[in-house]
């Protein structure tokens, strides 16, 4: 797979960033033919070959993206990959937000509501309860358009999970500081 780029491509049309597209192209010919066992991208900076030549780490971040995609794509998602840089407001009703999944520019993410009164450690994992579905499938970065305006009873409180998915990958519900999974029942189903 070629992942450097030359001036002299632009005699082609190629930009730098026509190389994802390059990319992209390579992958789907090794997907379509049964007997491609691996695919190669040399991704070394540049100036190998020539002093001009730009290497993959130094092409545009569409570019970088589309490597990760197809890296991705062929492991699969990491072990454990959690969404990040959830924040809570609201004071009538409650909306999230989050950090995009890297890599899965296709996901779709799932907010649920448990009631801390539920929480439990067992052996082995992290009892969530019985979970609500807040938002199922979407393709947001947040819950804007359902905010939860559920209240807790007196001396209760509620907690918020948002996981990702990726058909037919199922994001988890991560792990508590123990290393241990968070399991629950209920909640948003998994894409179909």
């Amino acid at each position: 797979m070629d992942a450097q780029w030359r001036p002299d491509y632009f005699l082609l049309g190629w930009s730098q960033e026509t190389m994802a597209e390059v990319a992209a192209n390579y992958y789907t010919l090794a997907e379509s033919d049964p007997d491609v066992i691996a695919l190669i991208g040399y991704l070394w900076p540049g100036g190998l070959d020539l002093p001009v030549q730009l290497g993959a780490r130094e092409l545009p971040p569409v570019v970088q993206d589309e490597y990760v995609s197809i890296g991705r794509s062929i492991l699969g998602p990491p072990a454990e990959c959690p969404v990040s840089g959830v924040r809570a407001r609201g004071n009538e009703s409650t909306t999230l937000t989050w950090t995009a999944v890297p890599g899965r520019p296709s996901a779709v993410y799932d907010v649920e509501r448990g009631d801390l009164g539920t929480l439990a450690e067992t052996a082995g994992r992290i009892e969530l309860g019985t979970l609500t579905c807040i938002e199922n499938d979407s393709p947001d970065t947040d819950s804007t358009s359902t905010p939860d305006t559920a209240v807790p009873s007196a001396g209760d409180g509620h907690f918020y999970l948002v996981r990702w998915q990726e058909s037919p990958e199922l994001g988890t519900r991560g792990k508590g500081s123990s290393g241990n999974p968070r399991v629950g029942t209920g909640g948003c189903s998994a894409v179909p």
